[in-house]
């Protein structure tokens, strides 16, 4: 964008320990939003010794061009 920002319009990423899937938008006073999903396959990615697997729905937004972002992961 001429901003500098990226608008990520559909996203499907699939990595050795995580999967991320969702799309983005821009609203019409130059907010930007995300929705997806992210699944962490391997927690021992993470933390090592760590086992299991967990994941959700991951939300990002900032209300105007240079707002800040706010991001939930639950």
């Amino acid at each position: 964008m001429k901003d500098g920002a990226l608008l990520l319009e559909k996203l499907d990423l699939q990595g050795q320990g995580l999967t991320l899937k969702g799309s983005g938008s821009r609203n019409l006073l130059g907010g930007m939003g995300f929705r997806g999903d992210a699944q962490l396959t391997d927690a021992s990615r993470i933390l090592p010794h760590a086992k299991g697997a967990f994941g959700g729905p991951v939300r990002a937004s900032s209300a105007k061009t240079g707002a800040p972002w706010v991001l939930t992961f639950d």
